[in-house]
């Protein structure tokens, strides 16, 4: 019953991952049934019997008769001889093959037969009439030496488009299979590779499961194999599937694919793909889906200008507190048309405020309308990092343009952090047991009311911050375009256009990089998005203040906040805290109120084995631990320290390295260095007050 239920699950149609399904082609040839049969287990030839229509021919018989031992006995010859006779019938040209040619060993370069002399083959032809043997012998006896009787059936299953299975390993299969598939695409171009997967494209794209490309070879190629003495149409076989969605990337013979646009966009070269159909410059896919205004070639000083301002208008609404919020904006705009140039990843743009209805929702919206003319696609964080992994392929399989996080409260997610930072990200499918690897060309924005972040995303992020300055700013605000939305769409075309000026005067002048715009893991976005901005008079890139950056994780301002204390007790009494074992530093956190010290079990001494776990995360960690309470016109000490685990395992201890000291005098704008063992002019309470801060 369960093999039943197997083969009925393997008979039915696989499910597609798209909606959309390209126009069928044409019916495949059909295959007409040959009589033949499979040379399965070539040490069992006896089993074998050649077809009624062989194609026998004398040369046939020739090459079959090369691979017969001409050391067979007797009986054995004269079968093969009549069975010549009856095949060819009693002539001259058969005579002189299997007496004269035969017995004087040119069949088998000069190995005469030892025991058939050609006086007694002479005798044996002679007494022969067609009829008494067949030519089946001769086709068993060649077999097992090594003869191919089925390069004929190779052959027709060629001519006619086919592929033959069950013959060849699976890559020789494999490579006909591609030939094939290579055949098709000629005339229009519809599988790409993505990554290491392959794609396929009609208004959407599909990126093809093990069964969907069973489903797409099994109804645009003919397979057939041997049974039952015919050559059938059969179902490609499953290890041809398993085979091909192996393939590394660099042998897949398909165009590699990076996006689907509905916009033009910058090519590599810096060219405009404007052209519907795929680009092997850009390696993307162009699906038009608006008139484009027209874009200068060389834009003049006063059309980078016009297209500036058209753009600026487009975010005149937005409370933004600086200019680089505004720069940063002008960028996430730009970015999805010039992504192609970008060798490298991208940043995410954090789109925070203080209280809802600021509008950083609507920002990422029209943003977002300008390149895909479609409402926003945005989702919600995910909690855990499994489900971050599964959102994350889950999106990246549908090759988005923009993946966007709306309402985000707190991430922390090491499947994220490693995606902003990946070229190629790797991950489970979803619904199946299948590893695939996709390449990372989204843009990627976020909104949220004063988010938490984890210490890994500061370095990973743009900012743009809106404050309004309202309790409720959704209210009372004067807009130049009060249905922003609906103006975008009816100025995309010019909008686009604008994004394009600006991109091909960056070219035109030589695609300067930008004089002080840098950040790390990011260096090609940087350049190239710092380049168009710089050409286009945009100031304020990567400028953010330094306080706006500190987005950090609580338990991130809880090691500081831990270290100043440390630091507090250590310029208190330098001989107990310089070396400090684990129980009396949990004992200093626990009387000074300090976070680290909460959450661990009751007993003391499982409070201070969790205490220590999380020491272990400070490890050779380093803080620049600033004065606080300090006025303007005073000297503000920093000091910078590490902390260090000293010792073996079973009696470390822990060390608050000193590693240097500096005094800032804001009003001589001078700055003093300290030897880091010399705490002259600090006071314990310059860096925490003995209480939590």
């Amino acid at each position: 019953m369960k093999a039943a239920k197997k083969k009925a699950a393997d008979k039915a149609p696989a499910r597609q991952t798209m909606v959309k399904i390209p126009k069928p082609r044409a019916a495949p040839p059909e295959v007409k049934p040959l009589v033949e049969v499979l040379p399965g287990d070539l040490q069992n030839p006896d089993d074998f019997k050649v077809g009624s229509d062989f194609p026998w021919t004398l040369e046939t018989a020739e090459t079959a008769l090369r691979h017969i031992d001409p050391g067979i006995g007797r009986d054995e010859w004269r079968k093969v001889i009549a069975g010549l006779m009856t095949q060819f019938g009693k002539t001259p040209e058969v005579k002189k093959l299997a007496i004269a040619r035969w017995s004087e060993g040119e069949l088998h370069g000069g190995t005469k037969p030892k025991n058939l002399d050609a006086a007694e083959n002479e005798r044996q032809w002679e007494g022969f009439e067609p009829g008494y043997n067949t030519i089946g012998r001769l086709y068993q006896l060649a077999v097992k030496g090594g003869w191919d009787p089925f390069a004929h059936r190779r052959q027709q299953a060629e001519d006619a488009l086919a592929i033959l299975t069950g013959m060849d390993d699976s890559r020789t299969i494999a490579k006909q299979t591609w030939n094939s598939i290579l055949v098709q695409e000629r005339e229009h171009q519809t599988l790409f590779r993505y990554g290491r997967q392959i794609a396929r494209m009609s208004e959407e794209i599909e990126i093809f499961t093990q069964d969907a490309l069973w489903q797409f070879l099994a109804t645009t190629l003919t397979f057939c194999r041997m049974a039952s003495q015919r050559i059938v149409r059969c179902d490609p076989p499953k290890t041809l599937i398993t085979f091909i969605m192996n393939t590394p990337a660099r042998d897949i013979p398909l165009p590699e694919l990076m996006g689907l646009t509905r916009t033009p966009v910058i090519a590599p070269d810096g060219t405009i793909h404007a052209a519907p159909g795929y680009s092997p410059v850009s390696k993307m896919f162009h699906f038009p889906s608006v008139e484009v205004g027209p874009v200068p070639d060389r834009p003049t000083p006063g059309q980078v200008q016009a297209a500036r301002e058209l753009l600026e208008e487009v975010i005149h609404d937005f409370p933004f507190v600086d200019a680089s919020d505004r720069a940063h904006t002008l960028s996430m705009m730009i970015l999805p048309f010039v992504r192609p140039m970008i060798d490298g990843p991208t940043p995410i743009y954090f789109l925070t405020k203080p209280v809802q209805g600021t509008g950083a929702t609507l920002l990422g919206e029209v943003a977002t309308l300008i390149k895909t003319g479609r409402p926003l696609e945005a989702a919600n964080a995910p909690r855990e990092d499994d489900e971050w992994k599964k959102t994350i392929i889950a999106k990246l399989l549908m090759l988005p343009e923009f993946f966007f996080l709306d309402n985000v409260t707190r991430i922390k997610s090491e499947a994220l952090a490693t995606a902003l930072t990946a070229d190629v990200y790797e991950g489970r499918r979803l619904g199946v047991s299948e590893i695939v690897r996709v390449p990372v060309r989204c843009t990627w924005i976020m909104t949220g009311n004063n988010p938490e972040l984890s210490a890994d995303f500061p370095r990973r992020i743009v900012h743009v911050r809106l404050d309004a300055g309202m309790e409720r700013p959704e209210k009372g605000r004067d807009f130049l375009h009060p249905n922003l939305k609906d103006w975008v769409r009816e100025q995309r075309g010019r909008l686009i256009a604008a994004i394009l000026t600006l991109c091909r005067a960056w070219v035109v002048a030589g695609s300067p990089k930008p004089a002080d715009a840098r950040m790390a893991s990011f260096e090609s976005w940087a350049e190239v998005i710092g380049g168009i901005l710089e050409v286009a008079g945009i100031e304020g890139f990567l400028k953010t203040p330094e306080e706006r950056k500190q987005l950090d994780d609580p338990w991130q301002q809880t090691e500081r906040e831990f270290v100043a204390a440390w630091l507090y007790h250590l310029i208190e009494d330098r001989g107990i805290y310089q070396k400090a074992k684990s129980r009396r530093l949990f004992k200093m956190a626990q009387e000074g109120g300090l976070e680290i010290a909460h959450g661990a079990r009751s007993a003391e001494h499982g409070e201070v084995t969790q205490f220590g776990i999380k020491l272990r995360k400070l490890r050779d960690k380093t803080f620049l631990i600033s004065a606080i309470d300090r006025l303007e016109t005073e000297p503000r000490p920093e000091v910078k320290v590490k902390v260090a685990r000293k010792g073996p395992d079973g009696d470390a201890w822990w060390v608050l390295e000193v590693i240097g000291i500096t005094i800032i005098d804001p009003v001589a704008g001078t700055e003093t260095i300290n030897p880091a063992d010399d705490f002259t002019g600090l006071t314990k309470d310059m860096f925490w007050t003995g209480v939590p801060m």
